[in-house]
């Protein structure tokens, strides 16, 4: 699965990282007379709901974020399957009870994912374990957190404008 965030670099990677809770708030911005916790539940026309999205996010970046911290030990065990799901942004999570639970929790996965990030030490980049009968280094977990808050983020930006 090549895409835009399969070329990212460490560079690249953090400061993406660092700036989605902003760019999270910002999507659940909505008119002065309407209230976005009124859409969360809401189903859309794909099926889904902010919720099951911010869900989603929620897990899948804290499960990659454990995965960089593990894959940079001196002799990294296999990870869970669901690691390389994750870094493809596919998988489903609980849903928070509201977007300022979302909005606070997300503040602190990604805050652990940066620091995580800016803890990769040069050569541990291309340091791999296994996740689904698949080697993924330490800079295709990262990407793939990449993807997860940016994609996640631009389904939760369309959900927003479809149903407000």
């Amino acid at each position: 699965m090549a895409d835009r965030y399969d070329v990212l670099r460490p560079n690249h990677i953090l400061p993406s990282i660092a700036s989605m809770p902003r760019r999270w708030k910002d999507a659940f911005h909505v008119g002065p007379d309407e209230n976005i916790e009124d859409y969360f539940t809401v189903v859309g026309n794909a099926g889904i709901t902010i919720a099951e999205h911010c869900g989603a996010t929620l897990t899948q970046l804290t499960l990659l974020s454990n995965a960089i911290r593990t894959t940079c030990y001196p002799a990294p065990e296999p990870l869970d399957d669901a690691v390389k799901a994750a870094a493809q942004n596919l998988g489903t999570g609980p849903w928070p009870a509201s977007v300022r639970e979302f909005l606070n929790n997300f503040g602190m996965v990604t805050n652990e994912l940066a620091a995580e990030i800016g803890r990769v030490k040069t050569n541990d980049w291309k340091k791999a374990a296994s996740s689904g009968g698949r080697s993924l280094t330490v800079m295709e977990i990262s990407q793939g957190a990449s993807r997860v808050a940016a994609e996640r983020l631009r389904a939760v930006e369309l959900l927003v404008r479809e149903l407000v």
